[in-house]
């Protein structure tokens, strides 16, 4: 297992506790799929996978918070934790992962607000953080987001205002409705001069 750069975990008869002792060893892995419903938390030793591009982790009943170790994956493409069972806060610390493309947190079960330092990302293509328990406003720094195709954070309880600086976001082709607690005046001239987007934004619903 040492040498491997694909390590489909549910094909592979490793238990998921012997695993996640021998992170450590996994140096060359770049491809991590771990499915059907793996139970425990995400070990901190993720954090030495330093080839890592594409773990999906999606599917399982992982608990406990998000490593902030998973900052350190500098080749980190993409990071789908969608439907499990985590708690704590989105990690500032995944801010800092340079080639990000896409980040899926759907259904996970993550608290607290968004970070503003998403905004920082110069690759991501997706961002879907669907079906949690995030507060707070949404972002404008999230207009930062030049290359992003897909936003959706639909099913929280965000509050605010829907940031103009949304209508900066050239590269946007789906924009999933915003069905929040939001609030305020909105122009959908925001997204008027968005000429990809197909998903239309008449979708978004304010109370």
């Amino acid at each position: 297992m040492e040498g491997a750069q694909l390590l489909p975990l549910e094909r592979s008869g490793v238990p998921y506790h012997h695993f996640s002792c021998q992170l450590s060893r996994l140096r060359n892995l770049k491809d991590l799929h771990l499915h059907l419903h793996f139970e425990g938390s995400i070990p901190k030793e993720v954090g030495l996978l330093s080839s890592l591009e594409l773990p999906t982790l999606g599917d399982n009943m992982l608990h406990g918070s998000i490593p902030s170790a998973l900052g350190t994956l500098q080749h980190l493409k993409q990071l789908n934790l969608n439907n499990n069972q985590l708690n704590g806060s989105i990690p500032p610390s995944l801010c800092t992962l340079p080639f990000l493309e896409n980040l899926e947190l759907n259904d996970s079960e993550s608290e607290g607000t968004i970070p503003s330092c998403l905004g920082n990302f110069t690759h991501i293509h997706q961002l879907s953080l669907n079906g949690n328990e995030l507060v707070g406003s949404i972002p404008p720094t999230l207009g930062n987001l030049s290359a992003l195709q897909c936003l959706s954070l639909i099913f929280n309880h965000l509050g605010g205002s829907i940031p103009q600086e949304l209508g900066r976001l050239h590269s946007l082709e789906s924009l999933y409705r915003i069905d929040n607690d939001l609030l305020g005046n909105f122009s959908f001239s925001t997204f008027s001069n968005l000429s990809k987007l197909t998903e239309s934004p008449f979708l978004i619903t304010l109370t």
